[in-house]
C-alpha cells in the first residue's frame, strides 16, 4: 500500500515537471519570435533616423514599406511626404500630402509642408484652382493660378487674376508677369495703359517703371521707354538701370549711347553681363580687339556658356565666310530688292520683289512676291515673257556654346502666262563652330536666270 502511494507520487511529480518544462520552452520560443508591432516600430525608428541624417531616398523607401503594412497610418505618410519633399521629389510629395489632407484635415503641419512644396511645381489651372479653393486668401496660390492660365494661353483670365492680385498684394514681379501676359495676348497697347495706371499710383516704385519699360520696348516705343529710364535714373543711377537703358539704345540702333551707359554702369559695378553686352557693341561696330578685351573681362568673372558663345561669335565675325553660305529664308520687317542682268547677246533679265518678315513663336516667317521679266532682242528672236513668283519662308536659328546653326525653308511657285506654272522650293542648313562653317542648300526652281534665252 505504501509502495503504491510512493510510486503514484513520483509519477505525478514527473508528469508535472515535464509539463512545466514544456510550458517554459514554449514561452521561450514565443519570446524569441518578434511581433509585427515591434518590427514596425523598429523600422519606423530607422526611417526617422535616415530622414534626420539627410538620406531622403532611403527614408522614403522605409516609409513606403511601412505604409504597405499600414496604409492608414498618418505618421508614416507624413514621414514619406517629408522625405520626398526634402529630397526634391515635389510632385510625389504633393500626391502624398493630398492623401494626408483627407486623413488629417486642417492640420497645420500638413498645410505648412504643402506651402513649401507647391512653389516648386507648375500646376495646371485646374490644380491651382483647387489650391485656391483650399486657401482662398493665400496670395502665392492665386499667383500660381494666374501663371497656369498664362501657360495655357488663357490670357484674358490670367490678366484678370493678375489684376486682382495687384489690388490685394501688389508687387513689381507680379506687374511684370501681368505685362508679359498682355504681350503674349498681343494686347501691348492695352497693357501699357494698364501698367501706366499702376506707375501713376506709385511713381517712386522703380520696379513698376521697369515692368512698364519692358512692355514699351516690346511695342517698339523706344522714346517712351527711354523717358521712363531717365525718370528712374533721376532718383538713383544704379548699374542695373543703366544696363537696361543700354539695351533700349541697342534696340534703337544707338550703339554710341549704349556704350556710354555700359561704361558708366561698369564704373559703379562690374558684372559679366555688362562686359558681354559691351563686347557685343564693339563687335557689331567691327572693333574686334576691344570686343575681345571686354569678353576677357567677362571670362575672368564667369566662365559660363554665354562667354563661350560670345567668343565663338567673335571668331565667326572676324573670319566671315557668309559669301559662301545660303541666304536666310526670312528676315524681320519689310524688304525690297530689284535686280537687272543682261548679256551681249541681247537677253535681259530683271526682277522686283517685296517681302515682309515677322516672328511666329521661336521662328521667323516671311511672305513675299517677286515680279520677273525676261526680254530678248536678237537677230533671230524678239519678245518678252513676264511672270510672278509668290513664296513663303520660315527659318530658325540657335546657339549652344560655340555651336551655331540656322535652318530655313522656302516654298512657292512661279506663274508664267506664256509657259507652265512651276513649283519652287528650297531648304538650307548652316552650321558653325567658332570660325569653321559648313552649309547645305537644296533648291528647285526655273533655270532661266542662268540660261539666257526665251526658249
Amino acid at each position: 500500500m505504501t509502495t503504491r502511494i510512493i510510486c503514484a507520487s513520483v509519477l505525478l511529480v514527473t508528469t508535472l515537471g515535464i509539463a512545466v518544462d514544456a510550458g517554459a520552452q514554449t514561452s521561450r520560443r514565443r519570446s524569441s519570435i518578434p511581433s509585427s508591432s515591434s518590427s514596425s516600430s523598429v523600422r519606423a525608428e530607422l526611417a526617422a533616423t535616415l530622414l534626420e541624417s539627410g538620406k531622403y531616398s532611403d527614408a522614403a523607401r522605409e516609409y513606403r514599406s511601412l505604409l504597405a503594412r499600414d496604409p492608414r497610418n498618418a505618421n508614416y505618410r507624413m514621414g514619406l511626404a517629408r522625405a520626398l519633399a526634402w529630397g526634391g521629389s515635389y510632385w510625389e510629395a504633393e500626391r502624398e500630402l493630398t492623401l494626408l489632407a483627407t486623413q488629417r484635415p486642417n492640420d497645420p503641419e500638413v498645410e505648412k509642408l504643402q506651402r513649401l512644396v507647391r512653389p516648386n511645381l507648375e500646376p495646371s489651372s485646374y490644380e491651382a484652382r483647387e489650391w485656391v479653393r483650399e486657401s482662398p486668401y493665400y496670395t502665392p496660390y492665386r499667383a500660381a493660378l494666374a501663371r497656369a492660365l498664362a501657360r495655357e494661353h488663357r490670357y484674358s483670365a490670367a490678366i484678370a487674376m493678375y489684376d486682382t492680385l495687384m489690388r490685394t498684394a501688389p508687387s513689381a514681379s507680379l506687374l511684370r508677369e501681368m505685362g508679359n501676359a498682355y504681350s503674349a495676348a498681343n494686347e501691348r497697347r492695352g497693357g501699357i495703359t494698364r501698367l501706366s495706371e499702376f506707375v501713376a499710383r506709385a511713381p517712386a516704385d522703380t520696379g513698376y517703371r521697369l515692368a512698364l519699360i519692358d512692355l514699351l520696348v516690346e511695342d517698339r516705343q523706344y522714346a517712351a521707354a527711354l523717358a521712363q529710364s531717365d525718370t528712374i535714373l533721376s532718383y538713383s543711377r544704379t548699374p542695373g538701370v543703366l544696363l537696361n537703358r543700354a539695351k533700349i539704345n541697342i534696340a534703337r540702333d544707338d550703339l554710341g549711347a549704349a556704350e556710354q551707359d555700359l561704361l558708366e554702369g561698369l564704373k559703379l559695378k562690374q558684372t559679366p553681363e555688362a562686359y558681354l553686352l559691351l563686347g557685343d557693341v564693339y563687335r557689331w561696330r567691327g572693333e574686334y580687339g576691344r570686343a575681345r578685351s571686354a569678353y576677357d573681362y567677362a571670362r575672368t568673372m564667369s566662365a559660363g556658356r554665354a562667354v563661350t558663345e560670345a567668343f565663338a561669335q567673335l571668331a565667326r565675325d572676324e573670319r566671315s565666310v557668309l559669301t559662301f553660305e545660303p541666304p536666310s529664308a526670312a528676315e524681320y520687317g519689310w524688304q525690297s530688292n530689284a535686280s537687272f542682268d543682261g548679256d551681249n547677246a541681247g537677253v535681259n533679265y530683271s526682277t522686283v520683289d517685296f517681302r515682309r518678315g515677322f516672328t511666329f513663336g521661336p521662328a521667323l516667317v516671311s511672305a513675299g512676291v517677286q515680279v520677273r521679266q525676261l526680254r530678248e532682242a536678237t537677230p533671230t528672236a524678239r519678245g518678252a515673257a513676264g511672270s510672278y513668283a509668290p513664296e513663303i519662308g520660315v527659318s530658325r536659328e540657335g546657339i549652344r556654346g560655340p555651336f551655331y546653326w540656322r535652318l530655313g525653308a522656302i516654298g512657292g511657285f512661279v506663274a508664267q502666262p506664256l509657259a507652265q506654272t512651276i513649283p519652287t522650293g528650297s531648304i538650307a542648313f548652316t552650321g558653325r563652330y567658332f570660325a569653321w562653317s559648313g552649309a547645305l542648300n537644296l533648291s528647285y526652281a526655273p533655270a532661266y536666270p542662268s540660261l539666257r534665252t526665251l526658249a
